[in-house]
């Protein structure tokens, strides 16, 4: 039998279990007997799980994001690629969940642009995160959700026309999107972009999306 055990401490569980009881790690047994195929699930459970920290709430966080208040740039770390690659192997079912996983690709393209700048062109293949961008796109058009609307523009330097997504006040952008194309040629509103640049501030976009994330989601969209 494997149970999950949580303890406050790494000592507790010498105390806590009865004689006998093996123990270990989540991500040991991940890797030793399911070939690591929940790596990036498992980082995501873990942060999920650290003590309370000094991080600010939504409320500090939103004018942050709708451009009202100006922050230095905040690097992606390593925990903030590992919950972005498992929020996007989520389901989407409502705004919120629109939202977060929004977020998470803007996450990790502000990490491959980082990584390529430093010299690791192999971090292109990640780009792949943009084949999920695609699909959220077009269940977004299907669900037609409150607050939640969509446009493409085509803007100098760029081959392909840039893909909007607004979520209620809030502009994400992404270009090499195939559906931008076909947004272009719609009947879709064209409205003005914001200005306000999300990927020199991931991280904390990913902070506000995670904290605005319902805890139940459903095929409504309504939450």
């Amino acid at each position: 039998m494997v149970a999950l055990y949580f303890a406050d401490t790494k000592y507790q569980f010498k105390t806590d279990l009865p004689p006998g009881a093996q123990v270990q790690s989540i991500a040991q047994l991940d890797s030793t007997e399911l070939g690591g195929r929940h790596e990036d699930l498992i980082r995501a459970l873990l942060r999920g799980l650290e003590l309370p920290t000094e991080a600010p709430g939504p409320d500090q966080l939103a004018p942050i994001v709708l451009g009202h208040v100006q922050v230095p740039a905040a690097p992606v770390i390593e925990a903030d690629v590992h919950e972005a690659l498992a929020a996007l192997k989520s389901p989407c079912g409502s705004k919120s969940e629109l939202r977060y996983q929004l977020a998470a690709a803007v996450v990790l393209n502000a990490w491959i642009e980082s990584e390529r700048r430093l010299g690791f062109p192999q971090r292109k293949k990640f780009y792949a995160f943009k084949q999920k961008v695609e699909a959220l796109a077009k269940w977004a058009i299907e669900a037609e959700l409150p607050g939640v609307r969509l446009w493409a523009e085509t803007l100098p330097h760029y081959d392909t026309p840039v893909l909007f997504v607004r979520v209620d006040d809030v502009d994400f952008s992404f270009h090499a999107i195939p559906i931008a194309r076909r947004i272009l040629g719609s009947t879709h509103a064209q409205l003005t972009w914001s200005g306000v640049r999300l990927k020199p501030i991931a991280p904390l976009v990913l902070a506000w999306a995670r904290s605005l994330r319902s805890p139940v989601t459903t095929s409504t969209g309504r939450e």
